[in-house]
């Protein structure tokens, strides 16, 4: 479910347990793929071929770093989304033992 941020009424309180269950579920899938031995490889080669790596270089042309800062910030927000994903279910089951 989507809330809609901008509908002044507001939500059902089922609607939005559901919504946070789905995401608790979300993080937890994310967080049980990355700790295996291959996940934790996998996410470690992303952080090091994107978050450790120059979105952009001055000797660039303008225009083609523009673009290429564009792009790799991109990348560098789905490791981002991923890495806080599995934050916040370690966090949770944390607070919740």
């Amino acid at each position: 479910m989507e809330l809609n941020q901008l509908d002044w009424d507001a939500p059902d309180t089922t609607q939005v347990e559901l919504a946070k269950e789905k995401a608790y579920e979300e993080n937890v899938d994310f967080l049980k793929c990355f700790n295996t031995t291959s996940g934790k490889r996998v996410l470690e080669w992303m952080v090091k071929h994107t978050l450790d790596t120059p979105t952009w270089w001055p000797s660039a042309d303008y225009n083609k770093a523009v673009a290429n800062g564009f792009f790799r910030e991109g990348q560098n927000c789905l490791v981002r989304q991923i890495q806080a994903k599995i934050n916040q279910a370690k966090n949770y089951q944390e607070k919740n033992k």
